[in-house]
């Protein structure tokens, strides 16, 4: 899978830490290089052609490039295949009216002969025309030597807008607009699945209980090199690195927030695992943190859905195996 690589650091001083925001390019979530990192994008079905068609172009544009150089993409033959379908792609315009009152500026000459200017109410009516949009796109992602499934999800989401005019028609709404912002949204958001995606991350880094090195880790990290960054904090954990080291008191500020800018760093490096571990450590230590715990259930979420589709792709793997043996066989 594609390393992560930290395009942009920017800084910010915060209390007794720094705060880091970071471009990091994430690896996908599904391992593709088991069948050679090669894609094939089927047709889409669905509920509207053109739409259909439009999410099929835009993954192809995407897979074909990819910011892993070694992704192709085939028009057939590829080992991982994608389709779908366009399960909703609906726009419907409602209008309402309402009795209201209004105000206009009137002219008026006065009892001088001067022009002067009053205001004055006057019923008017108000009408609103409202926009609703709805869609929903199937992506389903195939190993072809087997055809089994690894992934199957469906996004979906709908929008609103409005226009309004007193005693007149309302001006138009992009109903079709907004429908395509859906769908290019959904395709950003299954591209995930099988392509890297650039990130931008902003993480409270803490001071390490004022241990000796971590100014030097931060550095590393402001000029991009998180690798060097983890190198660092590791060496300020010494013993503590073994998680099965006997913590000594003294010791419980400088191991837990080390931990957790360790953690952090190892996340967003693709090691979720190794992630996970450091901060859970750093959450025993220091339970009421909530900005590690909220770190912790986002890493979660991604080593959940990575670990699932890894366990979906070995599977088919062993079934395209297992067909292969039973033909040499035969």
């Amino acid at each position: 899978m594609l390393s992560l690589s930290t395009l942009l650091v920017a800084l910010l001083a915060v209390g007794c830490g720094s705060r880091a925001r970071f471009e990091v390019v994430r690896p996908a979530l599904l391992d593709a290089s088991q069948v050679g990192n090669t894609f094939s994008v089927q047709p889409f079905n669905g509920v509207d052609p053109n739409a259909a068609y439009q999410v099929q172009t835009m993954l192809q544009q995407r897979i074909a490039n990819s910011l892993n150089p070694s992704i192709r993409l085939l028009a057939a033959g590829g080992g991982i295949i994608v389709t779908g379908d366009v399960m909703d792609f609906s726009y419907r315009e409602d209008f309402s009216t309402a009795q209201a009152t209004c105000s206009r500026s009137v002219q008026y000459t006065d009892a001088n002969g001067r022009q002067q200017t009053r205001t004055e109410n006057y019923p008017c009516v108000q009408t609103t025309r409202w926009g609703n949009a709805s869609a929903s796109v199937r992506f389903v992602v195939m190993v072809a030597n087997s055809g089994q499934v690894v992934f199957d999800r469906t996004y979906q989401d709908a929008l609103q807008s409005s226009t309004t005019a007193t005693n007149g028609s309302p001006g138009p709404i992009d109903g079709r607009g907004m429908l395509e912002s859906m769908i290019t949204s959904f395709v950003g958001q299954f591209a995930r699945v099988i392509l890297p995606w650039p990130d931008t991350v902003e993480v409270a880094f803490t001071d390490c209980g004022g241990a000796d090195g971590c100014g030097q880790a931060f550095d590393l990290v402001r000029a991009g090199n998180l690798q060097g960054a983890e190198q660092v904090y590791t060496q300020i954990l010494g013993p503590y690195d073994d998680a099965s080291a006997q913590l000594n008191p003294e010791d419980a500020d400088i191991v837990s927030k080390t931990l957790f800018n360790r953690g952090v760093i190892r996340a967003y490096t693709g090691s979720y695992e190794l992630g996970m571990q450091d901060l859970q450590r750093a959450i025993a230590i220091r339970p009421s943190e909530q900005q590690w715990h909220e770190e912790l259930a986002q890493i979660e979420q991604l080593a959940a859905e990575q670990e699932a589709l890894a366990s979906q792709m070995g599977q088919a793997m062993a079934q395209a195996q297992g067909g292969s043996a039973i033909q040499q066989v035969q």
